[in-house]
């Protein structure tokens, strides 16, 4: 359990920086902007807070952030239909392309800066024990 509990800090931490890098790379473009609006994830709220909130103590802009969390999907569709995302955090790639093709994506901005993995953990004293991922499909 330990060892887990230290890759999810490790995970964590690196999911911050990259993402910190992410907006101070943006920080130029949006620094005279009163609001800047963040479009992420419903996976990624607490890492999405945890990083505004370090940001902000850095005093590197005075705007006010405003972030907006739901599905990739239903956010990619918001901001086809006009709304106000300055940064986009999607879980799917899919969902960037899909703005990419009605070219709704800055050239040269989008990429993957983090990645997860799924981790199925199990009592020892569990009577449906699987032997695969395949075994959980049954």
């Amino acid at each position: 359990m330990k060892n887990i509990m230290s890759e999810y800090l490790c995970a964590k931490i690196k999911w911050i920086s990259m993402a910190m890098a992410a907006v101070f790379v943006m920080a130029g473009v949006l620094y005279a902007q009163e609001k800047i609006y963040i479009y992420a994830a419903a996976s990624t709220t607490d890492a999405v807070n945890e990083l505004l909130e370090t940001y902000k103590k850095t005093g590197s802009t005075s705007a006010e952030f405003v972030a907006v969390f739901g599905s990739s999907g239903d956010l990619a569709r918001q901001i086809e239909a006009g709304a106000d995302a300055n940064i986009y955090f999607s879980a799917d790639t899919k969902w960037v392309k899909y703005l990419d093709d009605k070219k709704l994506v800055e050239k040269g901005t989008a990429g993957i800066f983090a990645s997860n993995e799924l981790v199925i953990v199990a009592s020892p004293n569990a009577k449906n024990r699987f032997k695969s991922p395949e075994k959980l499909l049954e």
